[in-house]
């Protein structure tokens, strides 16, 4: 997943403008696909539960409160898995007179905890809608970017030495295609209780290992279904799910499809 950049970009000379924020509401199951987007925007999710997919096949799973950002020229699918509502705030970003970007790719900032951030957009988008002060839109979308900075700040400072501790299991899961892992394994790896890793990887990753595994399978999937011919069965197998069912069941749970749909 790619990284925001904001600890580099903060001390920037960057300028916003052209702030659009306007509300979403999506019904389960509806799909927008998004080609070369025309400007940046962040996502903040006030209820319910996204899919991204981006052009790699990668899945970005949303949450209540969790916050997307959306860079120009990005290209990708989304997918409400229930009906939820969004807040967009879109916006033109440069600095020193040139284009700007706070990361390469579309990133989930899931190291943003602030329900303080919940009222900075629900500010912006209010005031768009009642008078649209320039100066006003600016001020409440400056103030989502240092909220988020103290966020990461306060998230880096307090993880390093933790993240330390589950490394070994991430190096781990990133450099081998490997889909039967279980908890133990990884814990055993970082000589951890399960109890202790499971707590860590959450404060982190926002999401425990189990859910983390299944994702990574169901990710495996989706590039399988697009890019082979396997069958259904196959790719179960491959994926080291009990049989058939349990695969279209989970992959139903996660993307709001059946695979065969999906195909």
């Amino acid at each position: 997943m790619n990284e925001f950049n904001i600890n580099d970009k903060i001390a920037a000379d960057f300028n916003f403008s052209n702030i659009i924020g306007y509300s979403v509401k999506s019904t389960a199951g509806k799909l927008h696909k998004e080609v070369s987007r025309i400007n940046h925007g962040f996502v903040y999710v006030i209820s319910g539960v996204f899919n991204y997919e981006l052009n790699d096949y990668e899945i970005i799973r949303s949450y209540e409160d969790s916050i997307v950002y959306l860079p120009k020229n990005s290209t990708y699918f989304h997918i409400a898995q229930c009906d939820s509502q969004t807040i967009v705030v879109n916006f033109d970003l440069t600095a020193a007179s040139a284009e700007f970007s706070f990361s390469e790719g579309i990133c989930l900032l899931n190291f943003v905890k602030s329900k303080t951030l919940r009222a900075d957009f629900i500010n912006l988008y209010d005031e768009y809608y009642s008078s649209g002060n320039p100066a006003k839109l600016k001020r409440y979308l400056y103030n989502i970017i240092l909220r988020i900075y103290d966020e990461y700040k306060y998230k880096m400072n307090k993880n390093d030495k933790r993240y330390a501790m589950i490394q070994p299991a991430i190096e781990f899961l990133e450099t081998n295609n490997v889909f039967d892992t279980h908890v133990r394994e990884l814990s055993d790896m970082c000589y951890l209780s399960q109890n202790a890793f499971r707590n860590i990887f959450k404060e982190y990753y926002n999401m425990l290992p189990n859910e983390y595994l299944i994702k990574r399978r169901l990710d495996r999937a989706v590039q399988l279904l697009k890019n082979t011919n396997l069958s259904i069965t196959d790719i179960a197998e491959q994926l080291n799910f009990t049989d058939t069912a349990h695969f279209s069941n989970s992959f139903k749970k996660y993307m709001n499809i059946t695979p065969n749909m999906y195909r």
